[in-house]
Protein backbone atom coordinates (compact mmCIF):
# COMPACT_ATOMS: atom_id res chain seq x y z
CA UNK A 1 0.00 0.00 0.00
CA UNK A 2 1.26 2.98 -0.93
CA UNK A 3 2.53 5.47 1.91
CA UNK A 4 0.50 8.42 2.42
CA UNK A 5 2.05 12.00 2.01
CA UNK A 6 2.74 13.25 5.53
CA UNK A 7 1.01 16.71 5.41
CA UNK A 8 2.23 18.41 8.85
CA UNK A 9 -0.68 20.43 10.52
CA UNK A 10 -0.28 24.18 9.97
CA UNK A 11 -2.78 27.36 10.54
CA UNK A 12 -5.48 28.42 8.49
CA UNK A 13 -6.50 26.39 5.53
CA UNK A 14 -5.36 23.47 6.54
CA UNK A 15 -9.13 21.24 6.45
CA UNK A 16 -9.36 22.79 2.60
CA UNK A 17 -5.64 22.01 1.49
CA UNK A 18 -6.43 18.18 3.25
CA UNK A 19 -9.81 17.57 1.71
CA UNK A 20 -8.69 19.12 -1.62
CA UNK A 21 -5.33 17.18 -1.66
CA UNK A 22 -7.35 14.16 -1.56
CA UNK A 23 -10.49 14.78 -3.57
CA UNK A 24 -7.94 15.48 -6.38
CA UNK A 25 -6.30 12.06 -5.81
CA UNK A 26 -9.62 10.22 -5.98
CA UNK A 27 -10.62 12.17 -9.42
CA UNK A 28 -7.02 11.19 -10.68
CA UNK A 29 -7.44 7.55 -9.69
CA UNK A 30 -10.78 7.30 -11.08
CA UNK A 31 -10.02 9.49 -13.99
CA UNK A 32 -11.99 12.42 -14.10
CA UNK A 33 -10.70 15.87 -15.26
CA UNK A 34 -11.75 17.93 -12.92
CA UNK A 35 -12.17 20.83 -15.15
CA UNK A 36 -14.28 18.82 -17.14
CA UNK A 37 -16.53 17.58 -14.69
CA UNK A 38 -19.64 20.49 -14.85
CA UNK A 39 -23.14 19.38 -14.16
CA UNK A 40 -24.50 22.57 -15.56
CA UNK A 41 -23.54 21.39 -19.04
CA UNK A 42 -26.14 17.88 -19.01
CA UNK A 43 -25.97 14.42 -19.04
CA UNK A 44 -24.16 14.17 -22.87
CA UNK A 45 -21.18 16.69 -21.58
CA UNK A 46 -20.61 14.76 -18.65
CA UNK A 47 -21.36 10.74 -19.59
CA UNK A 48 -18.11 9.61 -19.83
CA UNK A 49 -17.16 11.36 -16.04
CA UNK A 50 -20.68 9.68 -14.88
CA UNK A 51 -19.70 6.63 -15.73
CA UNK A 52 -16.23 6.90 -14.02
CA UNK A 53 -17.60 7.48 -10.91
CA UNK A 54 -19.23 4.17 -10.68
CA UNK A 55 -16.80 2.68 -12.11
CA UNK A 56 -14.72 3.93 -9.54
CA UNK A 57 -16.34 2.56 -6.83
CA UNK A 58 -16.69 -0.41 -7.77
CA UNK A 59 -12.82 -0.99 -8.06
CA UNK A 60 -12.83 0.41 -4.75
CA UNK A 61 -14.55 -2.36 -3.56
CA UNK A 62 -12.90 -4.72 -5.63
CA UNK A 63 -9.42 -3.67 -3.95
CA UNK A 64 -10.88 -3.79 -0.56
CA UNK A 65 -14.43 -5.58 0.24
CA UNK A 66 -14.31 -4.05 4.04
CA UNK A 67 -15.50 -0.86 1.73
CA UNK A 68 -19.35 -1.65 1.61
CA UNK A 69 -20.40 1.79 0.58
CA UNK A 70 -18.93 2.05 -2.28
CA UNK A 71 -19.86 -1.56 -3.79
CA UNK A 72 -23.47 -0.34 -2.47
CA UNK A 73 -22.92 3.09 -4.92
CA UNK A 74 -21.46 0.93 -7.64
CA UNK A 75 -24.63 -1.54 -7.79
CA UNK A 76 -27.25 1.59 -7.93
CA UNK A 77 -25.14 2.77 -10.17
CA UNK A 78 -26.25 1.77 -13.54
CA UNK A 79 -29.95 2.57 -12.81
CA UNK A 80 -28.83 5.95 -11.73
CA UNK A 81 -27.26 6.84 -14.64
CA UNK A 82 -30.20 5.27 -17.16
CA UNK A 83 -32.15 7.75 -15.35
CA UNK A 84 -30.01 10.73 -15.69
CA UNK A 85 -29.74 9.97 -19.32
CA UNK A 86 -33.87 9.21 -19.73
CA UNK A 87 -34.47 12.56 -17.50
CA UNK A 88 -35.87 14.11 -21.63
CA UNK A 89 -37.71 11.34 -21.84
CA UNK A 90 -40.15 11.81 -18.93
CA UNK A 91 -42.00 14.09 -20.73
CA UNK A 92 -42.34 11.74 -23.63
CA UNK A 93 -43.88 9.11 -20.84
CA UNK A 94 -46.26 11.70 -19.37
CA UNK A 95 -47.73 11.92 -23.18
CA UNK A 96 -48.03 8.66 -23.36
CA UNK A 97 -50.04 8.75 -20.33
CA UNK A 98 -52.23 10.89 -21.37
CA UNK A 99 -52.26 9.08 -25.15
CA UNK A 100 -53.06 6.11 -23.28
CA UNK A 101 -56.73 7.27 -21.60
CA UNK A 102 -55.96 5.53 -18.65
CA UNK A 103 -55.10 7.31 -15.74
CA UNK A 104 -56.34 10.89 -15.04
CA UNK A 105 -58.70 12.00 -12.24
CA UNK A 106 -61.32 12.88 -15.12
CA UNK A 107 -61.17 8.97 -16.61
CA UNK A 108 -60.62 7.40 -13.60
CA UNK A 109 -60.39 8.91 -10.02
CA UNK A 110 -57.28 8.18 -8.20
CA UNK A 111 -55.59 5.40 -9.95
CA UNK A 112 -52.82 7.99 -10.93
CA UNK A 113 -50.62 9.68 -8.22
CA UNK A 114 -50.25 12.38 -10.34
CA UNK A 115 -53.08 15.06 -11.16
CA UNK A 116 -54.55 16.14 -14.05
CA UNK A 117 -52.23 19.22 -14.03
CA UNK A 118 -49.07 18.13 -13.09
CA UNK A 119 -49.27 15.12 -15.61
CA UNK A 120 -50.36 18.31 -18.10
CA UNK A 121 -47.38 20.49 -16.70
CA UNK A 122 -45.14 17.59 -17.17
CA UNK A 123 -46.29 16.62 -20.48
CA UNK A 124 -45.75 20.51 -21.88
CA UNK A 125 -42.52 21.28 -19.85
CA UNK A 126 -40.12 23.13 -21.86
CA UNK A 127 -36.76 21.97 -22.92
CA UNK A 128 -35.13 24.60 -20.29
CA UNK A 129 -37.18 23.25 -17.38
CA UNK A 130 -36.27 19.18 -18.13
CA UNK A 131 -32.68 20.87 -18.40
CA UNK A 132 -33.05 22.46 -14.85
CA UNK A 133 -34.25 18.82 -13.63
CA UNK A 134 -31.26 17.17 -15.53
CA UNK A 135 -28.92 19.43 -13.90
CA UNK A 136 -29.91 18.99 -10.44
CA UNK A 137 -29.79 15.16 -10.90
CA UNK A 138 -26.11 15.65 -11.89
CA UNK A 139 -25.38 18.27 -9.34
CA UNK A 140 -26.59 15.38 -6.73
CA UNK A 141 -24.18 13.06 -7.92
CA UNK A 142 -21.25 15.31 -7.82
CA UNK A 143 -22.00 16.10 -3.89
CA UNK A 144 -21.78 12.57 -3.14
CA UNK A 145 -18.39 12.26 -4.49
CA UNK A 146 -17.26 15.58 -2.67
CA UNK A 147 -18.72 14.70 0.55
CA UNK A 148 -17.85 11.11 0.20
CA UNK A 149 -16.31 9.87 -2.34
CA UNK A 150 -13.07 11.35 -1.72
CA UNK A 151 -12.99 9.60 1.58
CA UNK A 152 -12.48 5.96 0.24
CA UNK A 153 -9.22 7.44 -2.13
CA UNK A 154 -7.35 8.35 1.53
CA UNK A 155 -8.69 5.02 2.98
CA UNK A 156 -7.40 3.30 0.43
CA UNK A 157 -3.96 4.49 0.29
CA UNK A 158 -3.55 5.82 4.14
CA UNK A 159 -6.49 3.47 6.16
CA UNK A 160 -7.94 4.43 9.01
CA UNK A 161 -5.08 6.79 10.53
CA UNK A 162 -5.53 9.13 7.17
CA UNK A 163 -9.56 9.25 8.03
CA UNK A 164 -8.75 10.18 11.53
CA UNK A 165 -6.68 12.87 10.59
CA UNK A 166 -9.36 13.85 8.56
CA UNK A 167 -11.77 13.90 11.54
CA UNK A 168 -8.68 16.13 13.71
CA UNK A 169 -8.60 18.54 10.93
CA UNK A 170 -12.76 18.46 11.19
CA UNK A 171 -12.72 17.78 7.38
CA UNK A 172 -15.13 14.53 8.47
CA UNK A 173 -17.02 15.65 11.38
CA UNK A 174 -20.69 14.35 10.76
CA UNK A 175 -21.15 11.28 13.43
CA UNK A 176 -22.85 9.24 11.32
CA UNK A 177 -19.85 9.38 8.42
CA UNK A 178 -17.05 8.89 11.24
CA UNK A 179 -18.87 5.97 13.08
CA UNK A 180 -19.28 4.14 9.58
CA UNK A 181 -15.49 4.40 8.78
CA UNK A 182 -14.94 3.19 12.40
CA UNK A 183 -17.20 0.28 11.14
CA UNK A 184 -15.21 -0.42 8.10
CA UNK A 185 -12.59 -0.68 9.52
CA UNK A 186 -13.54 -3.88 11.73
CA UNK A 187 -14.07 -5.70 8.64
CA UNK A 188 -16.42 -7.29 10.98
CA UNK A 189 -19.54 -8.30 8.27
CA UNK A 190 -22.12 -7.29 11.18
CA UNK A 191 -20.08 -3.82 11.38
CA UNK A 192 -19.68 -4.02 7.65
CA UNK A 193 -23.19 -3.77 7.20
CA UNK A 194 -24.10 -1.10 9.97
CA UNK A 195 -21.39 1.45 8.63
CA UNK A 196 -23.32 1.32 5.14
CA UNK A 197 -26.27 1.75 6.44
CA UNK A 198 -24.80 5.25 8.39
CA UNK A 199 -22.89 6.20 4.99
CA UNK A 200 -26.36 5.39 3.18
CA UNK A 201 -28.19 7.82 6.14
CA UNK A 202 -25.58 10.58 6.02
CA UNK A 203 -25.88 10.57 1.77
CA UNK A 204 -29.55 10.56 1.57
CA UNK A 205 -30.51 12.45 4.56
CA UNK A 206 -27.61 15.24 4.94
CA UNK A 207 -26.38 15.20 1.26
CA UNK A 208 -28.38 14.92 -1.07
CA UNK A 209 -32.04 15.54 1.20
CA UNK A 210 -32.08 19.22 -0.06
CA UNK A 211 -31.92 18.38 -3.54
CA UNK A 212 -34.76 16.48 -3.58
CA UNK A 213 -36.65 18.89 -1.56
CA UNK A 214 -35.99 21.45 -4.22
CA UNK A 215 -36.47 19.62 -7.51
CA UNK A 216 -40.20 18.26 -6.13
CA UNK A 217 -40.66 22.58 -4.63
CA UNK A 218 -40.66 23.34 -8.23
CA UNK A 219 -44.44 24.01 -8.92
CA UNK A 220 -46.84 21.56 -10.95
CA UNK A 221 -43.67 20.57 -12.73
CA UNK A 222 -41.65 19.24 -9.77
CA UNK A 223 -44.33 17.46 -7.61
CA UNK A 224 -44.81 15.80 -11.68
CA UNK A 225 -41.24 14.97 -12.64
CA UNK A 226 -40.52 13.46 -9.32
CA UNK A 227 -43.81 10.93 -9.31
CA UNK A 228 -42.99 10.83 -13.13
CA UNK A 229 -39.51 9.27 -11.74
CA UNK A 230 -41.33 7.58 -8.74
CA UNK A 231 -42.96 5.71 -11.64
CA UNK A 232 -40.34 4.39 -13.61
CA UNK A 233 -37.43 4.17 -11.80
CA UNK A 234 -35.47 0.64 -11.47
CA UNK A 235 -33.49 -0.52 -9.82
CA UNK A 236 -29.87 -2.37 -10.67
CA UNK A 237 -29.51 -4.60 -7.75
CA UNK A 238 -30.75 -7.77 -8.27
CA UNK A 239 -33.81 -8.98 -6.45
CA UNK A 240 -34.34 -4.75 -5.78
CA UNK A 241 -38.11 -3.63 -6.36
CA UNK A 242 -38.78 -0.71 -8.07
CA UNK A 243 -40.55 1.92 -5.52
CA UNK A 244 -43.78 1.05 -7.33
CA UNK A 245 -43.60 -2.64 -6.68
CA UNK A 246 -42.67 -1.48 -3.17
CA UNK A 247 -45.10 0.50 -2.27
CA UNK A 248 -47.97 0.51 -5.16
CA UNK A 249 -51.25 2.29 -4.84
CA UNK A 250 -53.85 0.54 -3.67
CA UNK A 251 -57.74 1.31 -4.50
CA UNK A 252 -60.87 0.45 -2.60
CA UNK A 253 -63.57 -0.32 -5.42
CA UNK A 254 -66.16 -0.88 -2.60
CA UNK A 255 -67.22 2.55 -0.02
CA UNK A 256 -66.07 2.20 3.41
CA UNK A 257 -70.02 1.95 4.55
CA UNK A 258 -73.35 1.82 3.11
CA UNK A 259 -77.17 2.93 3.95
CA UNK A 260 -79.18 0.60 5.80
CA UNK A 261 -82.60 1.35 6.00
CA UNK A 262 -85.83 0.55 5.26
CA UNK A 263 -85.54 3.24 2.10
CA UNK A 264 -81.91 2.93 1.80
CA UNK A 265 -79.85 6.39 1.37
CA UNK A 266 -83.37 8.22 0.51
CA UNK A 267 -84.97 7.48 3.74
CA UNK A 268 -83.99 6.93 7.67
CA UNK A 269 -80.94 5.10 7.58
CA UNK A 270 -77.31 4.29 9.16
CA UNK A 271 -74.13 4.31 7.80
CA UNK A 272 -72.38 0.67 8.51
CA UNK A 273 -68.84 -0.51 7.47
CA UNK A 274 -68.89 -2.07 4.79
CA UNK A 275 -67.62 -6.15 5.09
CA UNK A 276 -66.43 -6.20 1.24
CA UNK A 277 -64.36 -2.55 1.43
CA UNK A 278 -60.94 -4.45 3.17
CA UNK A 279 -61.49 -7.90 1.31
CA UNK A 280 -61.57 -6.28 -2.19
CA UNK A 281 -58.66 -4.28 -3.75
CA UNK A 282 -56.62 -3.22 -6.72
CA UNK A 283 -53.43 -2.83 -6.23
CA UNK A 284 -52.35 -0.35 -9.17
CA UNK A 285 -48.79 -0.52 -11.06
CA UNK A 286 -48.00 3.06 -10.30
CA UNK A 287 -46.52 4.21 -6.66
CA UNK A 288 -48.32 5.27 -3.52
CA UNK A 289 -45.98 7.91 -2.65
CA UNK A 290 -43.26 9.94 -3.72
CA UNK A 291 -39.37 9.27 -4.16
CA UNK A 292 -38.21 12.53 -3.66
CA UNK A 293 -39.91 12.94 -0.02
CA UNK A 294 -37.31 11.47 2.20
CA UNK A 295 -38.87 9.84 4.33
CA UNK A 296 -40.51 7.94 1.91
CA UNK A 297 -36.93 7.26 0.21
CA UNK A 298 -35.92 6.51 3.25
CA UNK A 299 -38.13 3.64 4.16
CA UNK A 300 -37.67 2.55 0.36
CA UNK A 301 -33.94 2.11 1.12
CA UNK A 302 -33.68 0.34 4.20
CA UNK A 303 -36.92 -1.81 3.65
CA UNK A 304 -35.67 -2.97 -0.17
CA UNK A 305 -32.65 -1.49 -1.85
CA UNK A 306 -30.36 -1.44 1.45
CA UNK A 307 -31.60 -5.49 2.36
CA UNK A 308 -31.17 -6.13 -1.95
CA UNK A 309 -27.67 -5.30 -1.85
CA UNK A 310 -26.95 -7.13 1.55
CA UNK A 311 -28.55 -10.25 0.44
CA UNK A 312 -25.72 -9.75 -2.74
CA UNK A 313 -22.70 -8.79 -0.13
CA UNK A 314 -23.43 -11.65 1.82
CA UNK A 315 -22.66 -13.44 -1.60
CA UNK A 316 -19.44 -12.14 -2.04
CA UNK A 317 -18.39 -14.24 -4.82
CA UNK A 318 -22.06 -13.38 -6.65
CA UNK A 319 -21.01 -9.54 -5.90
CA UNK A 320 -17.13 -9.70 -7.24
CA UNK A 321 -18.34 -11.04 -10.51
CA UNK A 322 -21.32 -8.58 -11.07
CA UNK A 323 -18.83 -5.82 -9.84
CA UNK A 324 -15.85 -6.89 -12.23
CA UNK A 325 -18.22 -7.72 -14.97
CA UNK A 326 -19.19 -4.01 -14.46
CA UNK A 327 -15.94 -2.24 -14.09
CA UNK A 328 -15.51 -2.77 -17.78
CA UNK A 329 -16.84 -0.07 -20.27
CA UNK A 330 -18.92 -2.59 -22.21
CA UNK A 331 -20.16 -4.32 -18.78
CA UNK A 332 -21.06 -0.87 -17.35
CA UNK A 333 -22.83 0.08 -20.81
CA UNK A 334 -24.73 -2.88 -20.66
CA UNK A 335 -26.21 -2.57 -17.44
CA UNK A 336 -27.13 1.44 -18.00
CA UNK A 337 -28.98 -0.04 -21.48
CA UNK A 338 -31.00 -2.35 -19.57
CA UNK A 339 -32.09 0.37 -17.59
CA UNK A 340 -33.03 2.71 -19.80
CA UNK A 341 -36.76 4.03 -20.04
CA UNK A 342 -36.13 3.94 -24.03
CA UNK A 343 -35.44 0.49 -24.04
CA UNK A 344 -38.49 -0.11 -21.42
CA UNK A 345 -41.07 1.55 -22.92
CA UNK A 346 -43.58 -1.42 -24.13
CA UNK A 347 -43.36 -2.46 -20.91
CA UNK A 348 -43.35 0.66 -18.89
CA UNK A 349 -46.82 1.61 -20.90
CA UNK A 350 -48.23 -1.64 -20.28
CA UNK A 351 -47.41 -1.49 -16.60
CA UNK A 352 -49.19 1.90 -16.68
CA UNK A 353 -52.09 1.03 -18.95
CA UNK A 354 -52.73 -2.87 -17.80
CA UNK A 355 -50.99 -3.35 -14.58
CA UNK A 356 -49.60 -7.11 -14.30
CA UNK A 357 -53.00 -8.61 -16.01
CA UNK A 358 -54.18 -9.30 -12.56
CA UNK A 359 -54.97 -6.17 -10.43
CA UNK A 360 -57.34 -7.35 -8.52
CA UNK A 361 -55.92 -9.08 -5.19
CA UNK A 362 -57.59 -10.16 -1.90
CA UNK A 363 -56.15 -9.49 1.68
Amino acid sequence: MPTPPQIQLAGGGYADFLKDYWLLAAMREAGIDPDKWDPSRGYAYNRDTIAAVYKYYGELYLQDPRMQWAGFAHMVGPGLDAGFADVRLMRDLARTMLQSGAVGDAIAPGLTPLTPAQLLALAHMSDSELAYFETSLLEMQKEIFDDIGYQHQAFANGGIAEINRLVRAGVISDPLVVSAWNDFNSGDPQRLAQGTMKMANFEQNVVIADNYDTMRGRGLQGEGFTLAMSIVGTPSIPGAQSYSQFSPLILYPTPESVPVGPFGPFGPHVNVPNPLHDNILVETPLPDGNIADRDQRWEFITKDTYPAYMDLANDPDRLRTIVEQQVTGQGYQDAVDSNRIVNRMDSISDQIVFGDGNPFDGK
